[in-house]
């Protein structure tokens, strides 16, 4: 089941395999839900993990982890390099996470979610709160904002969605939403509270093929 056909594609032409875990998503797990802190072995979820770039970290620390990925390419690869020691499952996060209430301590994400229409982040959001333990807490990196270079690149196929973005790090990549602060607060308020909210923007001076950046991290805790 490939639910994005370019980031298949990708996957398939041995593009975007990163291979080490983001330092922002190691720097925020640690602050937040350092696995010394439980009582027991944590239950982490990915969603997107791409290749599995951050499943080194996981389990090394020790925690539990399942990921959602929507390119079969990338979980054969997963299964494959890691093994019994992750449950990785190919599956449309925004559509269907097939988990049961209450069961995991942590969900994560680097660049996935926003990756998407609006439509399908708010399903995302929504059903990743339901299956977060009580206390449970969500750490999102790298959701791109509106002021990226590539914001205003390609065709809009709602506000700030993007699709067909010619250049750069999203090059036939599909779809690309670019969030607002004020998005981000309301698409959390129902169900998380923010714990953590950081803008991130920087120029790149050489190579100036990839002009700069811009994207935002998020620490959230589960309401219930």
């Amino acid at each position: 089941m490939t639910f994005s056909k370019e980031w298949e594609a990708q996957f398939a032409a041995g593009s975007h395999f990163s291979q080490y875990p983001w330092s922002d998503l190691v720097a925020l797990v640690m602050r937040h839900a350092n696995p010394k802190k439980y009582d027991h072995k944590v239950k982490v979820l990915e969603l997107g993990p791409g290749v599995g770039a951050n499943i080194p970290f996981f389990l090394d620390k020790g925690f539990e982890y399942h990921a959602i990925e929507g390119s079969e390419t990338a979980v054969k690869y997963m299964k494959h390099k890691f093994g019994d020691n992750i449950e990785v499952i190919a599956g449309d996060f925004t559509s269907l996470i097939p988990y049961e209430e209450s069961t995991f301590d942590l969900i994560i994400d680097r660049g996935a979610i926003t990756c998407n229409r609006m439509y399908g982040v708010k399903k995302a959001i929504e059903k990743s709160a339901s299956i977060l333990k009580s206390g449970g807490m969500y750490i999102g990196i790298d959701w791109y904002s509106t002021i990226h270079p590539f914001s205003k690149y390609g065709v809009e196929v709602e506000p700030n969605t993007r699709i067909d973005i010619p250049i750069g790090t999203f090059k036939n990549t599909g779809t690309v939403h670019f969030f607002t602060e004020d998005e981000l607060r309301s698409l959390f308020y129902k169900d998380f509270y923010i714990m953590y909210l950081e803008h991130k923007t920087y120029s790149t001076i050489i190579p100036d093929r990839e002009s700069g950046w811009a994207s935002y991290n998020i620490v959230a805790k589960g309401r219930k």
